[in-house]
């Protein structure tokens, strides 16, 4: 009986290595395949949209824009049509003080993305999906609730 027992605790905790182990090899996979957009260029990001513009980067500022990267990643999919999921060309954009701001896909690369270029809608009660135009990879913001 005390050798059943045994072999039974052995074996439960193994399982639970093994377990841990693979959601910690999860996240590795996750965060090699899921780019996430570098915070440190949120101030180059704000200048080029607000260039010649009055607003200057503020702290409460900067901190709503860190909140809203939190939220927002790239996951990489193999380019197929998708009625469900919007181009990114169907975003809007904010162009009032930089007329010249280039939108262009071409050179992709989603750590230099600037999302602060787009209209994202970042304060809906659920998640949302969209298609980087002709690239292998989809944008997810996480609602608000998500956090």
């Amino acid at each position: 009986m005390k050798k059943t027992l045994h072999i039974l605790t052995c074996l439960l905790l193994s399982l639970g290595t093994i377990n841990a182990q693979t959601d910690e090899q999860k996240k590795k996979i996750e965060a090699s395949t899921s780019p996430k957009i570098n915070p440190e260029l949120i101030d180059q990001f704000f200048n080029e949209v607000h260039k010649d513009s009055p607003y200057k980067m503020s702290a409460d500022r900067k901190k709503a824009y860190l909140e809203q990267l939190s939220r927002f990643s790239f996951v990489y999919s193999p380019y197929v049509e998708n009625k469900n999921h919007p181009l990114l060309s169907s975003i809007g954009r904010k162009d009032k003080y930089n007329k010249n701001m280039d939108y262009s896909l071409e050179g992709f690369k989603p750590e230099e993305f600037n999302f602060i270029k787009y209209g994202f809608n970042f304060y809906l009660p659920s998640s949302q999906m969209i298609r980087v135009d002709g690239q292998d990879y989809l944008i997810v913001i996480k609602s608000y609730k998500q956090k």
